[in-house]
């Protein structure tokens, strides 16, 4: 999915007015939570709606369940399912897969949960009323060359985004992603949200399988795991020059 512009919206939540945000003090205030459970909806404007839902808890643990995929990180192993194949796999968990998870245009906004950095400057653009609520406005490049920025609404009382907009200035394809909050709670995570349930129905896949969809250098390999899937190979010859 393309993404140009995100806003994240919380429902009913106080705002408060505790002084001037910065980046500092929203990264500081996720970095510093035990637990996010977060719930939203994504919509491409004039397109389709999806739905979100996003548990992060300390110091490794991620559930990210979007419409295609549920992906479960309990620590030890990521399990990714795939919904419309109704196969999942597991592989050991690595210290670089909560960045990974975490990286897209949709979860972005809370990738400082595990210390990662959102941008590295930002400047406050005061207050604005949206929805009810006076939220500090936060600007903040994404890339060193001004090509993404993000704006973040952000309540003063918790230092938390409760809208966001993610603009990337490419004027060949424009778009814009309208991210809506249904629920936000901090501190409130069960265990048992980093347990990955097989579906009824559904398979696990071989190492093999997995491997099978994935480019490869050796072409013995290729073949070795051709065989074993039954699936055709398909060769890209190439040169640098």
């Amino acid at each position: 999915m393309n993404k140009t512009l995100l806003t994240i919206l919380a429902v009913g939540l106080a705002s408060g007015a505790l002084g001037q945000v910065s980046l500092e003090t929203v990264s500081k205030a996720m970095a510093d939570a035990k637990s996010l459970r977060v719930e939203y909806v994504v919509t491409e404007l004039g397109g389709l709606s999806a739905e979100y839902r996003v548990t992060l808890a300390k110091p490794n643990l991620a559930t990210i369940d979007s419409p295609d995929k549920l992906v479960v990180a309990d620590g030890k192993t990521v399990t990714t399912f795939d919904k419309k194949e109704r196969t999942f796999f597991r592989r050991a968990q690595t210290d670089a897969d909560l960045t990974t998870l975490l990286a897209g245009d949709e979860t972005r906004v809370w990738s400082p949960f595990f210390g990662q950095k959102l941008g590295m400057t930002g400047r406050n653009l005061g207050t604005k009323n949206r929805r009810g609520m006076v939220l500090d406005v936060l600007e903040v490049p994404l890339d060193a060359q001004g090509k993404k920025i993000a704006t973040l609404y952000v309540l003063a009382s918790d230092r938390l985004p409760r809208q966001a907009e993610i603009a990337v200035k490419d004027p060949a394809k424009p778009l814009t992603y309208v991210l809506n909050t249904k629920s936000l709670d901090l501190n409130q995570v069960d265990a048992s949200a980093f347990a990955f349930r097989a579906p009824e129905g559904s398979r696990e896949l071989t190492e093999d399988e997995v491997v099978a969809f994935k480019w490869l250098a050796s072409i013995d390999e290729a073949k070795k795991i051709a065989a074993a899937t039954n699936k055709l190979i398909f060769v890209d010859f190439y040169a640098d020059w």
